[in-house]
């Protein structure tokens, strides 16, 4: 019996811990895994299909009875590098790159020293997954392990649903305008780039823009629609439990991130059957070629608005595009078996 710790920030319904509840879910129904979810901040959403316990003093002891302790984000991994326990038993999953994602909320005084500690923090685990080539190439440099995997990410079939019906006015009176419906699910901030969405409705007169999800740059993105002239055309309803159930209200999603380690909402689009609009980042072209999704510039208005009629002008090229790359590359099968196979090559590593 492998018995596999992860352990996570909190249970807020966001990228990383979702990714963590796909991994644990693709686990369940094999035998030979004992799973169990350990988290460092008492803020509920996510409900795994695993116990799950919030880490105090009284309980931490615990984390030494496990075969494998898989950590992800700064402060898990932090905790799991300072452990007494052998290097070949933590594993740290890498989903974001840090220094970018760290500058777009603090300045380069914090920026440098908390990279450093996360740098020498991630140079004792013997474990580090990668999800793209992209990230292997930015992390290894400067951590130099060469014990490392990258593991194409990948998720599972979703329940079914539809949109909760509060919501559904919104999406009618679109559509009674002859409004071509561009949507998106992200956390609101400023690297999700969701203004370059905004910024192009002033040229789309037929088009709006939705967002599910919520976030500190709520406001100016409301204030910049309001000054360009297109609020009655962008809307931010907030956050939805299974947000992807707003897939199937939009005519083509807008993957539109400045720096991403890998949306899992993309994914949830390609797999959704609506075509995808989405930033020529390494992280995504380095997985998909041209003929696969809708690429377009960061930053560039006028090449974004472009790709976006090119895609609703003939949508079902690029439908059947997606769905047949997310079918080869990003099954949650092979993720999961990826996954167990690597746990068990760290822990046979002297």
């Amino acid at each position: 019996m492998l018995k596999i710790a992860y352990i996570v920030p909190s249970l807020i319904q966001r990228g990383p811990i979702i990714f963590t509840n796909n991994i644990i879910n693709g686990l369940l129904d094999d035998p030979s895994v004992q799973m169990e979810v350990f988290y460092l901040r008492n803020e509920q959403g996510l409900h795994f299909s695993v116990p799950s316990h919030l880490l105090t003093l009284n309980n931490f002891h615990r984390l030494f009875e496990f075969d494998i302790l898989h950590s992800t984000q700064f402060i898990p991994d932090l905790l799991v590098a300072l452990l007494p326990v052998a290097r070949k038993r933590k594993v740290s999953g890498m989903l974001n790159f840090l220094e970018e994602d760290l500058g777009y909320r603090y300045s380069k005084a914090i920026v440098w020293p908390v990279s450093k500690v996360y740098f020498w923090a991630l140079r004792r685990f013997k474990g580090i997954i990668y999800y793209s080539k992209t990230m292997n190439d930015y992390y290894h440099p400067k951590i130099n392990n060469f014990n490392a995997i990258t593991i194409d990410p990948g998720i599972a079939d979703p329940e079914p649903g539809t949109i909760d019906p509060e919501d559904l006015p919104l999406f009618d009176e679109l559509r009674a305008r002859k409004l071509r419906i561009i949507g998106t699910v992200c956390m609101i901030n400023k690297r999700k780039g969701l203004d370059q969405v905004v910024r192009s409705l002033e040229i789309m007169p037929d088009c709006a823009f939705v967002v599910v999800g919520e976030g500190a740059e709520g406001n100016f993105l409301n204030t910049l629609a309001v000054d360009l002239g297109v609020k009655d055309r962008f809307h931010i309803i907030g956050f939805r439990d299974k947000s992807y159930r707003y897939n199937t209200q939009f005519d083509v999603y807008a993957m539109v991130s400045r720096s991403e380690g890998f949306g899992l909402a993309l994914l949830e689009a390609m797999r959704s059957g609506i075509p995808v609009v989405c930033s020529r980042l390494p992280v995504y072209s380095e997985s998909m070629g041209e003929n696969d999704i809708a690429f377009f510039e960061v930053d560039d208005i006028p090449d974004l608005v472009s790709t976006i009629r090119k895609v609703l002008k003939a949508p079902t090229p690029w439908i059947e595009a997606t769905q047949d790359v997310f079918n080869k590359r990003f099954s949650s099968a092979v993720m999961c078996r990826h996954h167990l196979d690597y746990y068990q090559k760290c822990l046979l590593q002297t």
